[in-house]
């Protein structure tokens, strides 16, 4: 035998390793995948968990409500919070800066998409004053998670978050423009 023919060999077990691994880990997943909410935080949970739990809706005290007490509770208006997120790599780049508004008890909904990659998050409110975001509710597949601010200083209570009823107008106020309202149609 050859000294060259092992060689060969050598390459083609080789590259037969390296195929197998790059199917492996392209095409294996890694672990099981499901719908259920995953949980993502940077610290102590159990007050977030404390507050998500406040926002699951309870189907009995939901429906007991009729749409005129629903309206009524909804005519109280409370000042939207604007501001910037500020999404921060590792290294301390900042990977992405968008627009979002703060509702309720210091929560923000912002796109799944735009927060990629980031290390340490951050919300500054067109006030000045900032705080950094601590962790928040996500289910995987949707565009939208629920974020929420730690340590907040001050008072960041905007409106409220309540439950979707399709019964109800639904109006948008834009950040941008605050003086516009248009009435939308959601679809389930």
């Amino acid at each position: 035998m050859k000294r060259g023919d092992n060689r060969a060999g050598l390459l083609v077990i080789v590259l037969l390793l390296a195929c197998v691994s790059a199917f492996a880990y392209y095409f294996v997943p890694s672990g099981p995948i499901s719908g259920s909410i995953s949980y993502v935080e940077k610290g102590n949970n159990n007050k977030l968990k404390k507050r998500a739990s406040r926002l699951r809706a309870d189907k009995k005290r939901t429906a007991a409500k009729t749409a005129k007490e629903s309206s009524k509770e909804l005519k109280i208006p409370k000042e939207v919070i604007t501001g910037w997120v500020t999404i921060v790599d590792p290294w301390g780049g900042e990977i992405n800066k968008f627009r979002a508004g703060l509702a309720g008890d210091g929560w923000l909904a912002l796109p799944a998409r735009a927060c990629l990659g980031g290390n340490a998050w951050y919300f500054e409110s067109d006030s000045g004053r900032e705080a950094g975001i601590s962790g928040g509710l996500w289910v995987k597949g949707d565009k939208v998670g629920l974020w929420h601010l730690v340590n907040v200083p001050g008072s960041y209570d905007g409106p409220g978050i309540a439950s979707w009823n399709e019964n109800e107008s639904v109006s948008w106020k834009s950040i941008e423009s605050a003086n516009v309202y248009h009435s939308i149609k959601l679809y389930p």
